[in-house]
C-alpha cells in the first residue's frame, strides 16, 4: 500500500464519521457488481451529498481559530487533492495563506506541502481553478496575492500560462491594455521564480 495515502484515507475515516454525527448520511458503498441500478443511484446520491458536506466541513474548520496552522495546511492541501471544484474561490481567497507561518515542521505524512499550499491545491484543480485566478486578478489588489495567483499559473509552463492568459482574457474581451498589463506583470512573477 502507498503510505502516503494513509494519511488521506484517516481524513476521510474522520470526515465519514463526522457525517455520521451532524445529520450527513452514512458513507457507504455498495458491491458494484452485484448492486441494482437502485442501489447504485441511492450510493451515488450519498456520495455527492457527502463530498459537499465534507468540503463545507473542512472549510468551517479551516475558518476557526482554534485550528492549528498545521491542521489548516492539510485541508487546504485536501481540498485540491480531493478535487474540490467548489472550493476554487475559498483557494483563491486564501492563495496567501501561509502553512509555515507558526514555524511547525515542513514535512506533512502526505508530501512536503509549500509554503503556500493553496499554490498546490488550485493547480490540482487545473482548468476551472486558472479562470477563477484571471477572474481574481481583475479586482486583486494586494501585490503578494496577485504575485501569487500568476505564479500558480505559472506552474502549468511558461509558454502554456502566457498563451491561456492571453487567450482567455481575449475570449473575454478584455481591452488590449489589460491583457499587456496582466502578460507584464506574469513575466515579472517568471523573472522571479524563473
Amino acid at each position: 500500500m502507498n503510505t502516503k495515502l494513509i494519511p488521506i484515507i484517516i481524513m476521510m475515516s474522520y470526515l465519514c464519521c463526522y457525517a455520521t454525527t451532524n445529520n450527513v448520511p452514512a458513507l457507504t458503498l455498495p458491491d458494484f457488481i452485484t448492486a441494482n441500478h437502485r442501489e447504485l443511484d441511492e450510493a451515488c446520491i450519498i456520495l455527492l451529498k457527502n463530498r459537499q458536506k465534507q468540503m463545507e466541513y473542512m472549510i468551517s474548520q479551516f475558518n476557526d481559530e482554534k485550528t492549528s496552522i498545521d491542521a489548516k495546511g492539510y485541508i487546504v492541501y485536501l481540498l485540491g487533492k480531493l478535487r474540490y471544484d467548489e472550493a476554487i474561490p475559498f483557494l483563491v481567497e486564501h492563495i496567501d495563506f501561509d502553512a509555515h507561518s507558526d514555524k511547525s515542521r515542513h514535512y506533512y505524512m502526505l508530501e512536503t506541502v509549500y509554503k503556500y499550499p493553496g499554490i498546490q491545491s488550485l493547480y490540482e484543480l487545473s482548468l476551472p481553478a486558472i479562470k477563477a485566478i484571471l477572474t481574481a486578478l481583475k479586482t486583486e489588489t494586494n501585490p503578494k496575492k496577485r504575485r501569487l495567483l500568476l505564479y500558480t499559473i505559472k506552474r502549468f509552463g511558461n509558454n502554456t500560462g502566457k498563451v491561456f492568459i492571453e487567450t482567455e482574457l481575449k475570449n473575454r474581451g478584455e481591452s488590449s491594455d489589460y491583457i499587456d498589463s496582466v502578460i507584464a506583470e506574469y513575466e515579472a512573477v517568471k523573472s522571479i521564480f524563473g
